[in-house]
C-alpha cells in the first residue's frame, strides 16, 4: 500500500486549560467539552427504548455538528466518546445500522494525530488493503480504509479480536486549537458506502 497523507501543516498551538469534564484517554488527560442540545429527558426516554431521538445540532470542543436526514443520537457506549451517532442504512438490519463514534482528547490528541491514525490502520489484519484521503474544505481530512477488520470483543484494551472480511471504515479528522476531532464509523463495505456521503457531509458541514 501507499502512504497516503494524514499530516497537517503546522503544529497546533497548546490552549489555555479549561474545566476538565472527563479523564479518559489512556495517554494522559482528556477535556469533554460537549454541548448536547436535545432535552434530557428526550436522551433518557431514547436510552430506554423509548422513542428515537432525532439527532439535533450538537458540539464537541470547537466544533458545531449538524447531522442530516438519516442521523439519529444515541447515548455514548464508553466514557471515551464524546458522542455517537446512527445512520439509517437502506440494506443495514437494524442492529447493523452503522455508529459513527466521536473522540476528543483535548490538547493531547489522545497522544498525537499520527498516532491516531495508526491505531486505525492497526485495526485491519495485515494493514487496509486500500486506503483514500481526502482533503476537507474546513482544514480536516476524511480517510476511507478498506480490508479484513479486526473487530474488538469485550472492550478496546481487551485484545480479543475477531476478523471482519470486506469492512470498510469511513474515519475523519478535524484539527482545532483545543485538540483534534476523531470521528470512526466502521461497517461492511456495502454498508459503508451507501453511509459514505452522509458522513462526508456531516464532517464537511463541521462550522468552528
Amino acid at each position: 500500500n501507499g502512504t497516503m497523507d494524514w499530516s497537517f501543516p503546522g503544529s497546533t498551538p497548546v490552549p489555555k486549560m479549561g474545566i476538565p469534564v472527563g479523564i479518559h484517554s489512556p495517554e494522559g488527560y482528556s477535556f469533554l467539552i460537549m454541548k448536547q442540545k436535545t432535552p434530557l429527558l428526550t436522551l433518557i426516554a431514547a436510552s430506554l427504548g423509548l422513542v428515537t431521538a432525532q439527532a439535533d445540532p450538537f458540539s464537541v470542543s470547537s466544533y458545531t455538528f449538524e447531522p442530516g436526514e438519516g442521523w439519529t443520537s444515541q447515548p455514548p457506549t464508553s466514557s471515551m466518546r464524546a458522542a455517537e451517532l446512527k445512520f439509517d442504512a437502506p440494506s443495514a438490519e437494524d442492529d447493523q445500522d452503522p455508529v459513527a463514534v466521536f473522540f476528543y482528547f483535548g490538547p493531547s490528541d489522545g497522544g498525537g494525530i499520527d498516532a491516531n491514525v495508526a491505531r486505525w490502520k492497526g485495526q485491519f489484519q495485515g494493514g487496509p488493503t486500500a486506503e483514500e484521503v481526502v482533503d476537507l474544505d474546513n482544514g480536516g481530512k476524511i480517510g476511507i480504509l478498506s480490508g479484513t477488520f479486526l473487530e474488538s470483543m469485550g472492550g478496546p484494551f481487551s485484545g480479543n479480536t475477531t476478523p471482519k472480511d470486506e469492512y470498510r471504515m469511513l474515519a475523519a479528522i478535524l484539527p482545532s486549537e483545543q485538540g483534534a476531532i476523531f470521528i470512526k464509523l466502521t461497517a461492511p463495505e456495502a454498508i459503508a458506502d451507501e453511509t459514505r456521503a452522509a458522513f462526508e457531509d456531516l464532517v464537511r458541514g463541521a462550522k468552528e
